[in-house]
């Protein structure tokens, strides 16, 4: 698959890419449900979505601004509380 750099060092691979292995999932497992944890700062990951109906997506709705790449986020004063609760949430998401 394609890879992108995003910010410094960083790459990603195409939506392209993570769609195809979904599809796999769902016809190995019968996976319906995607949980989405994404630090897409631009909110184009979750517009993405919208037009997706072969699964049901589950990720935290807030504003997403604040992801963009400065710092370490544990280092960074100008964070609302979306942060540590995005954090907290997709560790509860992630363990049931």
């Amino acid at each position: 698959g394609k890879l992108t750099r995003e910010g410094v060092g960083r790459r990603c691979y195409s939506w392209r890419v993570y769609r195809q292995q979904l599809q796999t999932l769902r016809a190995k497992y019968g996976v319906r449900t995607v949980l989405l944890a994404t630090d897409d700062h631009t909110g184009e990951v979750v517009r993405a979505l919208q037009g997706e109906r072969d699964f049901n997506w589950v990720y935290l709705d807030y504003p997403r601004q604040q992801f963009r790449k400065r710092a370490w986020m544990e280092f960074r004063s100008d964070l609302d509380e979306n942060a540590p609760f995005s954090l907290a949430a997709e560790l509860e998401l992630l363990s049931t």
